[in-house]
């Protein structure tokens, strides 16, 4: 805790890399699933492992706070999943740059 005081803000916030990665998925996706046709069954997020959040001790993360981290891990499952939607329609409406 007394190291985070000194810690200095980077530029870089949450929501920019969330952005990032959503571009990355989308992209990996328009190339994979449209373009070379490579149809194969996957998530953005993965599901969790078995039991992955019962292995964490103390202090980090009380028993108690497991359903909370369980809650988040569905709410990002559910949110970034979508990511994949309306790349199909993105890419027919998309005009190519002549040089």
């Amino acid at each position: 805790m007394k190291s985070l005081g000194s810690l200095k803000y980077s530029g870089i916030k949450l929501e920019d890399v969330a952005s990032t990665q959503r571009a990355i998925i989308r992209v990996e996706r328009a190339i994979t699933d449209e373009i070379l046709f490579v149809a194969e069954a996957r998530e953005v997020v993965p599901m969790p492992p078995l039991g992955l959040f019962q292995k964490l001790q103390f202090p980090y993360s009380p028993v108690e706070s497991i359903p909370d981290m369980e809650n988040m891990w569905d709410l990002l499952t559910e949110e970034r999943n979508k990511w994949r939607d309306g790349i199909l329609k993105e890419l027919s409406t998309a005009t190519i740059p002549t040089p």
